[in-house]
């Protein structure tokens, strides 16, 4: 699903990104104030307020929004868990800065990787699935499929007790070095050094071609729709075009979603020349909306591939709100 975001005044930087309108893609990220609300002031009240107001009037579903008093709540993201209707699963409420960081710049704060809890009957541990290479994790060695099982000399198990990695690192500043302590064997460990600080995304986490006895099968990895993406994308297709690939496997089981137009390429990639002028993409506003009603059609661009087969890999969380 497409989002919204708008800011609660210059020092209060907040974005509401609420499930708005419905669309055949993914998306997540972007979007701006098309009907020109805004905060009256950046007290909790005046932001409640704000909230609720983009709610009521561009929210997908504000026709069943619950009455409630803005003003009851201790904080937006309190009121907003009280407003989402069933099956809103995505509406959340960031901080804007970091938001256009990471959409917009590809860009964000933390150790630069991504991960899945596993519970064990002999301790819980965090399996690594990717790492972006421009990151701590990717400069000292940390690698997909490598088990965590502390930090720190903290173990997992209480890490998850006391609130889950992101609470536990949020203790730590960039400056400081952080043990991980990772699994080798059933009785070794290795520990690695890693620190916080600025991660430079790379979206295409990996572009392979595989050649077997008839066919030519691409393989693309692929984290985020975002707006350093294109051309990350550009560069990835061009590559699977040279190889004149038959079949492709798009690898989006990691893939969070993210800005519609960055989609719209991606899609114009693997359709080709004969979807040109067909619809990628419907932006579907709610009946207090209905103008703003858009749509993203298929490009036509030099480095689409033609295609007997398209695989595509998706995990439940795949591309947000459009999974």
């Amino acid at each position: 699903m497409k989002s919204l975001s708008m800011n609660i005044k210059s020092v209060c930087q907040l974005s509401i990104l609420p499930l708005l309108l419905s669309i055949a893609g993914c998306g997540g990220g972007g979007g701006n104030n098309p009907t020109g609300i805004t905060p009256v002031d950046c007290t909790i009240d005046g932001q409640n307020e704000f909230v609720y107001g983009v709610m009521q009037d561009l929210y997908l579903y504000a026709d069943q929004l619950p009455v409630v008093n803005p003003s009851g709540y201790s904080s937006p993201r309190a009121l907003l868990d009280d407003l989402i209707v069933s099956p809103d699963r995505f509406s959340f409420i960031a901080d804007q800065q970091t938001r256009e960081e990471f959409f917009d710049e590809g860009t964000y704060n933390g150790i630069g990787f991504s991960f899945k809890n596993i519970e064990d009957v002999d301790g819980d541990y965090y399996t690594v699935t990717f790492v972006y290479d421009d990151s701590s994790a990717g400069r000292n060695g940390l690698k997909r499929s490598d088990q965590i099982i502390a930090i720190e000399d903290v173990t997992v198990n209480q890490i998850n007790t006391d609130g889950g990695l992101p609470k536990f690192l949020s203790n730590y500043s960039d400056d400081d070095s952080l043990t991980f302590t990772l699994r080798s064997s059933a009785t070794e460990t290795t520990d690695l050094e890693m620190n916080k600080g600025l991660v430079k995304i790379n979206t295409v986490l990996k572009t392979e071609v595989i050649t077997t006895n008839t066919l030519k099968v691409g393989y693309l990895a692929f984290t985020s729709f975002l707006e350093p993406s294109k051309i990350e994308l550009q560069t990835a297709f061009k590559t699977l075009q040279q190889q004149n690939i038959d079949e492709l496997v798009l690898d989006l089981r990691y893939n969070g979603g993210g800005r519609v137009d960055t989609a719209q390429i991606l899609a114009s990639y693997i359709a080709g020349d004969n979807a040109v002028g067909a619809n990628a993409a419907k932006l579907l506003y709610n009946d207090k909306n209905s103008d703003l009603d858009d749509a993203f059609p298929f490009l036509s661009l030099s480095e689409s591939v033609d295609l007997d087969r398209l695989y595509v890999l998706t995990l439940g969380g795949t591309c947000s709100a459009s999974e």
